[in-house]
């Protein structure tokens, strides 16, 4: 199963189908849990020539997230 971040309740919907008995407790801690992160910014805050050098200087793990995002989709779809 992958989750991606971006799209939490289609994550959501992942473990409620994948995992059940986790999805209550997937719940609740996202509720409780702290945003930390909130503050910083993320590829759509970044200008746009920024967002272009890190993924060159990351080819590997921008293929990598890719499939995943390949994969999440596949999960939704099933």
């Amino acid at each position: 199963m992958v989750g991606l971040q971006e799209d939490r309740s289609g994550t959501l919907r992942a473990i409620e189908y994948w995992f059940p008995w986790m999805a209550k407790e997937f719940e609740t801690s996202r509720r409780t849990k702290l945003n930390v992160g909130h503050r910083f910014e993320d590829r759509h805050s970044l200008r746009s020539e920024l967002v272009q050098l890190i993924e060159n200087c990351n080819q590997c793990d921008m293929q990598l997230y890719e499939a995943a995002v390949r994969r999440h989709a596949q999960q939704l779809a099933t």
